[in-house]
């Protein structure tokens, strides 16, 4: 497992939070229009986890720290590698992730999808919808 400091150190970066003046304690980089979080404490998930975000909105979340590994993958492949990535570890995806809502495999809740086919796109939300169907 990598430290905070090595991921701050590969220009991750936490901020405030937007609705309180609390500093945030996931750390986060960004790739345009997905961007990739780690959170490293255990009071919201039961777990550290990872996701990739899709506009700000849709979270593809693993079990664990997979920030170095998703970031090295999305600067060699970008959104599709990270989308491999997720695929690869579908074993260590977290109950909470929402890929089953955006591929509407289940109730999609919060109208992920149309969110998620405009970052993704038809070819990498088939490969997901396939993975998972």
């Amino acid at each position: 497992m990598t430290s905070l400091i090595s991921k701050i150190n590969n220009q991750f970066t936490n901020s405030n939070h937007p609705t309180i003046p609390l500093p945030r304690i996931n750390v986060v980089k960004s790739y345009g229009k997905y961007r990739i979080s780690f959170n490293p404490s255990v009071a919201d998930f039961g777990v550290q986890t990872t996701a990739i975000v899709l506009a700000g909105a849709v979270f593809f979340i693993l079990k664990g720290d997979h920030a170095l590994e998703l970031d090295a993958v999305a600067k060699e492949n970008g959104l599709e590698g990270c989308i491999d990535y997720f695929i690869a570890h579908k074993e260590e995806i977290h109950e909470n992730s929402e890929h089953a809502m955006a591929c509407r495999l289940k109730e999609d809740l919060f109208e992920l999808n149309p969110i998620a086919l405009s970052v993704m796109g038809d070819e990498l939300m088939w490969k997901l919808f396939q993975t998972f169907a």
